[in-house]
């Protein structure tokens, strides 16, 4: 923000002589025009709150929130520290050789006086309460049976589960007392097991290698380039580091992006302080080459498809902090990528996972979305977290077509479960409504692609687990899609107040498989 917008005008005093009033006013009126104007609320809100992303409007959080939790931490970022000290909030920082003054400036951006317009406009314009609606939720799924998995950590902190289609097995990543990749056959039966040096967040296949994300230690934010990616060529073969020094790793995708032969890798760096979105060429001997696209924090999904149709792979990510919203990168050949912002959230959305999928048939890739993060500031329900599909109107236009309120929405996967032609989703919600239990898990039957018609429904006791991973496959070989949902507590449940987390921590429940019975009948 300029300077001079926060220069405050300084108005003569009013003179009580009346030999002199009609010319004051006379002065007044000829010289209003060059008085700078002392900034509205709005404009300072727009200015400082609205600058980098789009402004936050009041409506999206109580009041409460508002001016006890979320605007104090604004506040830090502007250098406002009225209730806590500089020196406590840059340490993370400091400790990690990082430079504090861009994200913490040591003097305030803007005046006392501003900063107490920016509260008094979200205080007065903020809800009470914001007002959340109920889905009805049928429980029992027909045409699944459930049961737990056999192989349990304690305490169970998955953090990646995958289906490999064709291998009839699954895995498990978890970073518990041991950080480790286990791959499982469909009978639960151990097949192998990887060690890791820290918490692993996404794996992909490639051939018969694995390729797997690294956050560092553990998945939690941190300001030090602590996480990697490995590559385990076979059961027998330790984990060998492919890529290293990223800022916490939080999704890869495998593909030949510049038409080589050769899987390239993408890199969601979603970091904290500091992050990137690269991807990293394939150089054939071992090495990746580092090609950055956009250097920001927030990349937490990315897909690679050919969306227009010449047979070169595009990119579409996810940005899921600040700036949140869904970017389109379009290859031009020769590693080269064009980059445009299709879609655009508010800050406080919390965005989680995206997927490309096509749901009403036309040949163009949709896009589905869930927002549900509230491990912030902000930790209360919200009516907007949930599931969305954007119909794609072309390469770079979409329109939102169906939305699902889901408090607390993690991620979502679409797949035609029940084979009737149409795609069908299931969703798994990290920070759900302890008071409505049935949001944990719902799958939503398509009931008309015409219409965007979906019917919810959940398995019973679906709060075994706090489900922060899952995926679509067929785990077993009879060729339907079957659900793996993987359960982590290691972040405590923020609201609950029916002793779940006690019960989650003696179970140790790390992951429950819905067996698609549709061919077994």
């Amino acid at each position: 923000m300029c300077q001079d917008s926060l220069f405050q005008c300084r108005w003569l005093p009013q003179l009580h002589l009346g030999l002199f009033r009609a010319s004051l006013c006379l002065l007044l009126v000829l010289t209003s025009c060059k008085q700078p104007q002392h900034p509205t609320a709005e404009v300072l809100v727009q200015s400082h709150c609205g600058s980098c992303h789009l402004m936050p409007e009041p409506s999206l959080l109580d009041r409460t929130t508002w001016v006890q939790s979320t605007l104090p931490e604004m506040g830090y970022r502007l250098g406002i520290y009225t209730d806590t000290s500089r020196a406590s909030i840059v340490k993370p920082l400091v400790d990690f050789g990082v430079d504090p003054e861009p994200f913490y400036p040591s003097r305030a951006v803007l005046t006392v006086d501003d900063w107490r317009s920016i509260i008094e406009y979200y205080g007065d314009r903020a809800p009470e309460t914001l007002t959340v609606s109920n889905q009805s939720v049928s429980v029992g799924l027909d045409g699944f049976e459930v049961r737990e998995s056999l192989l349990r950590f304690s305490p169970p902190y998955t953090t990646d589960i995958q289906i490999y289609d064709g291998y009839n097995a699954y895995s498990i990543g978890n970073y518990a007392s041991e950080s480790k990749l286990v791959l499982l056959a469909e009978s639960d039966q151990l097949m192998f097991e990887f060690d890791l040096e820290g918490a692993p967040t996404d794996t992909e296949i490639d051939g018969s290698t694995f390729i797997v994300s690294v956050a560092g230690p553990g998945p939690e934010p941190t300001a030090g380039r602590l996480g990697a990616v490995y590559g385990v060529f076979g059961p027998d073969q330790n984990p060998i580091v492919l890529v290293d020094d990223l800022y916490r790793p939080v999704d890869i995708e495998v593909g030949d992006l510049n038409g080589d032969g050769l899987a390239d890798l993408i890199i969601c760096e979603y970091g904290h302080y500091e992050g990137y979105l690269s991807w990293h060429q394939n150089l054939g001997d071992g090495s990746y080459k580092r090609n950055v696209l956009l250097t920001a924090p927030g990349a937490i999904a990315a897909k690679a498809a050919d969306l227009n149709g010449d047979g070169l792979l595009d990119i579409v990510v996810l940005m899921a902090q600040g700036d949140e919203g869904v970017d389109v990168y379009l290859n031009e050949g020769d590693g080269v990528f064009s980059r445009e912002r299709v879609l655009r959230f508010s800050p406080v959305y919390g965005s989680t996972d995206l997927g490309l999928y096509d749901f009403n048939a036309d040949g163009l890739l949709d896009i589905l979305y869930t927002n549900g993060d509230n491990a912030d500031s902000s930790p209360i329900i919200k009516p907007y977290h949930g599931v969305r599909i954007f119909l794609a109107e072309s390469l770079t236009s979409y329109e939102e077509a169906y939305f699902y309120p889901m408090p607390g929405a993690m991620a979502a996967q679409a797949g035609d479960l029940n084979e009737d032609g149409d795609l069908d989703i299931v969703a798994i919600s990290y920070f759900p409504d302890y008071e409505e239990r049935e949001q944990s898990v719902v799958l939503l039957e398509n009931e008309s692609t015409q219409t965007m018609a979906f019917n919810p429904s959940t398995f019973e006791d679906s709060f075994r687990g706090r489900w922060l991973a899952m995926d679509l496959g067929d785990i077993d070989g009879d060729k339907d899609l079957d659900i793996v949902l993987g359960s982590n507590i290691g972040f405590g449940p923020k609201g609950d107040r029916t002793n779940l987390y006690d019960r989650w921590a003696e179970e140790s429940i790390s992951a429950v498989i819905l067996e698609n019975s549709l061919r077994s009948n």
